[in-house]
Parts: C-alpha cells; sequence; structure tokens
C-alpha cells in the first residue's frame, strides 16, 4: 500500500479549505487504486513527510515557510514531492503587489528570502494557482519552466457540484439578490482597517436596496457569523437582508447561484462565484485574492480594501456588471472553462503520481 500525505489547511472549518480538500479525494479516488494507494490530510505542524511514500503540497496559499520546510524535509528524505494548486499570498506586502501590476521591478528586500528555488527545481510537479504566484517565484529564483499555472483546484467543481438549501421562508422572488459574503481575517488586510472596509460596504449594501435588490448574505468560516450579523445590523432593512450560516461549500454555491451577482469578501467566495457562472466584485484583501482574479482575467473586478472610495468604486463596478451583463458571465464561461476542460490538476496529475510512487 502506498500512502500519500496531503499537507493543507484542514480541519478550520473554512470552506474554501474543505472543497479544495474533497477535491483532491475525489479526483484521488476516481483515478487511483483503493487497494493499492491511501490519502491522509494533515497541517504542517503534526505532518511527518518520511512517514509517506510521497508529499502532496495542497490547494491553498500554502507556498509559505512551514509548508516548504516540510517539503524540504521530504526532499532530504528521497521522498517525492508535489505542489498541485497552490499559491502566494502573505509573502508579498501591498507595496510588492503593486509593483508587481505595475510591472516594475521588485526591490530586493520585497522577495521572500524564504523561497528556496531549489525546492521547487527538485519538486516533480509544480503547478500555482495564478500568474502572479508564479511570476513572484520567478523573481525569487524559480526557474519558468518548473512553475505550470493551473487555477484554483476549486476551478474542477461544475455548477451541477451545488447542493440544495432550504430556504425557510421561502426566498421572495420580487427584487433580485445580490449576494454579499463578509467574514474576517483578524484585520491581516491591505490597509489594516476592516472596520472601515465594513462601513463602505454596508453603504454601498443600503444604496442596492434603494435601487431595487435584496442582499442574500453568506459566510465561508464559523469565524465570519459575528462579522457578518454586525454587518446586517448595520444594514437594517430586516425584510430586504437574509444572513445564510452554512459553510458547507456545496450549499454556498447554491447561494451563490441565486444571486445577480455576489460581492466577496474571502477568496472561495469568489472562487465559487466563478464556478457558477455568478459576476462578482472581490475585495482585494491580500494578494491571493488579485492572483486568482488574475487566473481568470478579472483583475477589473479586485478592489482594494486600503480604497479611501471603496464604496463608490464598488457602485460603479455594480453598475458597469450590470449594463453588461449578458457579456460578464459569458466572459467568465470563457475563462474558466479552460481549466475545467485541461484539467491539469485532474487526471494527468494522478497518472504521474501513481506512476512515480510506484517506481520510486
Amino acid at each position: 500500500m502506498k500512502r500519500i500525505l496531503y499537507l493543507g489547511e484542514i480541519g478550520y472549518h473554512n470552506a474554501g479549505d474543505q472543497v479544495m480538500w474533497d477535491v483532491f479525494r475525489h479526483q484521488f479516488n476516481k483515478h487511483l487504486q483503493g487497494s493499492r494507494f491511501e490519502v491522509a490530510g494533515s497541517l504542517s505542524g503534526g505532518a511527518d513527510p518520511l512517514a509517506f511514500d510521497a508529499v502532496v503540497l495542497g490547494g491553498g496559499s500554502l507556498i509559505a515557510p512551514t509548508y516548504l520546510a516540510k517539503l524540504a524535509e521530504a526532499d532530504k528524505g528521497n521522498k517525492p514531492y508535489y505542489i498541485w494548486g497552490s499559491g502566494v499570498d502573505k509573502l508579498v506586502s501591498k507595496k510588492g503587489l503593486d509593483a508587481m501590476l505595475n510591472g516594475t521591478p521588485l526591490p530586493a528586500k520585497l522577495i521572500a528570502q524564504s523561497i528556496h528555488s531549489d525546492v521547487f527545481q527538485r519538486a516533480r510537479f509544480t503547478a500555482v494557482r495564478g500568474p502572479l504566484s508564479q511570476a513572484f517565484l520567478q523573481m525569487g529564483g524559480v526557474a519558468a519552466e518548473n512553475i505550470a499555472v493551473s487555477g484554483d483546484p476549486a476551478l474542477l467543481l461544475t455548477p451541477e457540484d451545488a447542493k440544495p438549501v432550504s430556504y425557510e421562508p421561502p426566498l421572495p422572488r420580487d427584487r433580485p439578490y445580490i449576494g454579499i459574503n463578509w467574514g474576517t481575517a483578524m484585520n491581516l488586510v491591505f490597509g489594516h482597517d476592516e472596520a472601515s472596509v465594513e462601513d463602505k460596504l454596508v453603504r454601498a449594501a443600503k444604496e442596492w436596496i434603494r435601487q431595487g435588490y435584496s442582499i442574500l448574505m453568506f459566510v465561508m468560516w464559523p469565524h465570519d457569523i459575528a462579522a457578518s450579523r454586525r454587518m446586517m445590523h448595520k444594514i437594517g432593512c430586516k425584510n430586504r437582508v437574509r444572513l445564510f450560516e452554512t459553510v458547507n461549500p456545496y450549499q454556498l454555491m447554491s447561494i451563490i447561484g441565486q444571486c445577480k451577482f455576489t460581492v466577496d469578501f474571502k477568496l472561495h467566495a469568489a472562487v465559487l462565484s466563478a464556478v457558477m457562472r455568478i459576476p462578482f466584485i472581490a475585495l482585494g484583501y491580500r494578494f491571493k485574492v488579485f492572483d486568482f482574479a488574475a487566473s481568470i482575467d478579472a483583475l477589473p473586478y479586485v478592489l482594494s480594501t486600503d480604497s479611501s472610495t471603496l464604496d463608490q468604486k464598488l457602485l460603479q463596478l455594480s453598475t458597469r456588471i450590470e449594463e453588461n451583463y449578458t457579456d460578464t458571465v459569458n466572459e467568465i464561461d470563457r475563462q474558466v472553462f479552460p481549466y475545467q476542460k485541461k484539467k491539469m490538476l485532474a487526471e494527468p496529475f494522478f497518472r504521474r503520481l501513481q506512476k512515480e510512487v510506484e517506481t520510486n
């Protein structure tokens, strides 16, 4: 029996991390024989790479020192290891991101010293979430030929994966819905002022209600519920705002599917909106949001949380979506479909994993 270690942020009841672990296990079970292969998931802290036949760095923003150290351990123990749709996040400051988006070279001090190019060079397979992660790693000395862009692993989902939600009382159908995903990142956001972002989003929500919309609020993590309840109270208009507190990613897909468009704080709220072919405005609170958006040519739909005019920009962008709605939906489909068709993180990856682990 060959044992595979999946490294990921497992066990926090975070919808994004959970859905990527689900996708990995589904593809694992689909393409590898259960009598010959088994997989175990673990956070970086409790993982022993040498107890397994191979190590997979899973989806999420795991290109970070603690997880890369586990790959280095695997390397020293001659265990094959793979990078499966992971991405960069906290290693890049807002100043560094702005430099990248403007096409200017990053000062050496903005390039993380913790990026060891040999870890990537010796990986059997490296695919990252988006082109900004790829570019940052190249700036850190990783050869371009050693990094592919796979898209976020959750893009392997389809609208058919959505699960029904019991709407009690039933959702009124007299007005269109805007989905709002809110929560907390413990103030680790660009601008370092979650409270200000919340107030600006409240002002935009009140204006959308005035324009004739109703609001469906949803969360991606249990710790997001308190912040979302607070926001709902600030918006008021109880008969026009409903908060769903489920963190089941497949039910969240169904909720998103009820919306004309969504405004998303957490990364995988935007990813699931793209899967459902629902236009979205992403709140760019850290590098990872911009990275995903760049992977589907959606950077114009990301608004940085450090913007002093965020509320005005939200209203302007929502108007743009409304006025170009069909084209926006078609463009999301055009951008997402190639990832779903190519399936770099599905059969091709698992066939390679099987072959190399069996012969290692």
